[in-house]
């Protein structure tokens, strides 16, 4: 395959083209301001005009949010989309104001998909949404893959006691708040130590939402200096962090696939998961992992200290070994190149 990647940014000052990965990466700017305001009606026609000067045989627009598909509708060649994000699903889950980004966001995606053949569903979760919402599309089984040099990452490296990691963007889908209360309301006097240290990759800092500060807040109040905040980590690194913990703490209301997850198992950090939502089919098939009742502090709290026997005989080069044979990055892009080869065949 000829591999081109369009980048749309928001708040860029220009275009960046990056061939540093072997494949050209074209970073195309937009105005960061209007945009949900204008139904992404300027996005669509910039990125449509730069993919239309590029040739491209087939188009694949990663996600319903913003403005990929119509962008990708707009360019006149065969395309698929994966369901990164159903807003449809999501906003079903956790409905958002009537006049909000998000339900502009979902207008979009259900006119857009109206006239779409052919989606990619990561999970059983998001698929059995399409086909109650979108009947008339193609649904395509394909999950995500991963970074192959998190298998770099030493499974035997030095962990620390009682410690737990969150992985994400912190707002009420993500379910931090979850945690906190279940620190709160059962202060988690583990098995192994009266101490739990938690480590936050994704907070925002200066930038944070109100849901984070207040959140932060409560978290800072329960367990004082035993809260680590990293901040946002490059995704290369992350994975290193979260080896030097020995839980995953993944609360969310809702998730279409949990990459957290998968990375965590590939670097022996065992997870606890809600349940409801596409990581529940990832602990499951993977057979390593820890289900709570999702929206259940209580439950949670039960959750983590389960984990911590757990992880006690767990044979971590077992796991990865299962994680690699079903989302190895080799296996993931011959589904989808087998994909494009059907959607052109069709013409």
């Amino acid at each position: 395959m000829d591999v081109k990647l369009v980048m749309h940014v928001p708040g860029a000052s220009g275009y960046h083209r990056d061939e540093s990965l072997g494949f050209p990466i074209h970073y195309i700017a937009g105005p960061s301001r209007l945009r949900a305001a204008t139904f992404f009606y300027f996005d669509r026609r910039r990125i449509a005009k730069f993919v239309r000067r590029l040739d491209p045989d087939i188009i694949h627009a990663h996600g319903t949010e913003d403005s990929f598909v119509i962008a990708a509708q707009a360019v006149g060649r065969p395309y698929v989309v994966t369901a990164q994000g159903m807003f449809s699903q999501i906003n079903h889950v956790m409905p958002p104001r009537l006049a909000s980004r998000a339900r502009v966001v979902e207008f979009v995606e259900r006119r857009s998909l109206a006239r779409a053949k052919h989606i990619i569903a990561k999970s059983d979760y998001v698929a059995d949404w399409i086909r109650l919402t979108y009947p008339h599309l193609a649904i395509h089984r394909i999950p995500n893959t991963f970074d192959p040099r998190i298998m770099e990452v030493p499974l035997d490296g030095q962990r620390q006691p009682s410690s737990l990691a969150f992985v994400g963007n912190i707002d009420p889908r993500k379910g931090l708040h979850l945690l906190a209360e279940a620190l709160k309301n059962q202060p988690l006097a583990t098995r192994h130590s009266p101490l739990v240290t938690l480590h936050i990759f994704g907070n925002r800092g200066s930038g944070a939402s109100d849901y984070e500060k207040s959140t932060i807040n409560s978290l800072r109040s329960i367990i004082g200096d035993r809260l680590a905040l990293h901040g946002v980590v490059p995704a290369a690194d992350l994975p290193r962090h979260v080896a030097a913990c020995e839980l995953l703490v993944a609360p969310s209301i809702e998730e279409m696939f949990g990459n957290q997850v998968i990375e965590a198992l590939l670097v022996g950090t065992w997870p606890v998961v809600s349940s409801g939502t596409a990581m529940e089919e990832n602990v499951r098939k993977i057979g390593a992992g820890t289900l709570f009742k999702n929206g259940n502090a209580s439950d949670l709290a039960r959750g983590i200290l389960d984990a911590q026997d757990k992880i006690k005989a767990w044979n971590r080069e077992e796991t990865r070994l299962r994680v690699d044979q079903w989302l190895g990055p080799s296996k993931v892009a011959s589904l989808h190149l087998s994909l494009y080869c059907k959607i052109l065949d069709e013409g």
